[in-house]
């Protein structure tokens, strides 16, 4: 098993997609996933993301299999899987509540990317997993926004920002520390994550002006919105994102 996922990883690696092998490596995985180390699953279903190879039956397999012990996975693997089944559109509500539980429980091993994994993941599927959200928002915060690549920071905000209805003020934390990273340099970002971080920046200004309406209801003093980052980086973007296109 090691040496056919390190094989399948490695041709995803260099962006080949060879039907043939792929096919044949899918068969002879799922006859012998009794005998696969969390690390070969994780590379396996990697690849066939990556490579935008989706086989059901593969990926039907191996969430069915007793390989699937999501507590001997560390933090890379765990992450691995997660964005595999996301990148499939496979919402398997057991995988992921499984893959949920054991996140949580190694939050600290996560890296940058990897809590960006998770996040987009669990958003791209539409299941809502608050606590794990939470969790990732603190390591997040911990660990600095500045330490997120510029994709990571920008699928981060994308999958905040679609659940700051039921996160509430952990949410509006991150996403708030999220836009002042990303003002530091918008040029290092691709016009998909500038398209990402404006629908996120517009999300939160509404879920904002909700909260405050609510407050002002309430007789509490609220902060003007002018200066949050969000109206910054909405402005940012609203000139860099028509300069990329008049570029091309």
């Amino acid at each position: 098993p090691q040496s056919l996922s390190t094989l399948v990883w490695a041709l995803a690696k260099l962006s080949r997609r060879d039907l043939a092998l792929f096919g044949k490596a899918s068969d002879v995985a799922i006859e012998k996933l009794h005998r696969f180390e969390p690390q070969d699953v994780s590379n396996f279903l990697w690849a066939h993301a990556a490579t935008s190879l989706h086989e059901p039956k593969l990926f039907e397999a191996m969430s069915q299999s007793s390989a699937m012990k999501f507590a001997e996975f560390n933090a890379q693997a765990l992450s691995n899987v997660a964005w595999a089944f996301a990148t499939a559109s496979i919402s398997d509500a057991d995988i992921f509540e499984s893959l949920g539980d054991a996140a949580r429980g190694k939050i600290h091993e996560f890296e940058p990317q990897g809590l960006a994994n998770v996040a987009w993941a669990f958003a791209t599927v539409r299941l809502d997993d608050s606590e794990l959200f939470c969790c990732i928002s603190q390591a997040a915060l911990r660990q600095g926004p500045g330490q997120f690549s510029p994709q990571a920071l920008a699928n981060l905000a994308w999958a905040f920002a679609g659940r700051l209805p039921v996160l509430g003020e952990e949410g509006f934390r991150l996403l708030d520390a999220l836009a002042d990273a990303a003002l530091a340099d918008l040029a290092i970002f691709t016009g998909q994550g500038l398209s990402n971080l404006a629908w996120a920046s517009a999300t939160t200004l509404q879920q904002q002006r909700q909260r405050q309406a609510e407050q002002r209801r309430s007789e509490v003093s609220v902060p003007a919105l002018s200066s949050s980052p969000h109206v910054r980086l909405l402005r940012a973007a609203a000139h860099e994102l028509p300069r990329r296109l008049a570029a091309r």
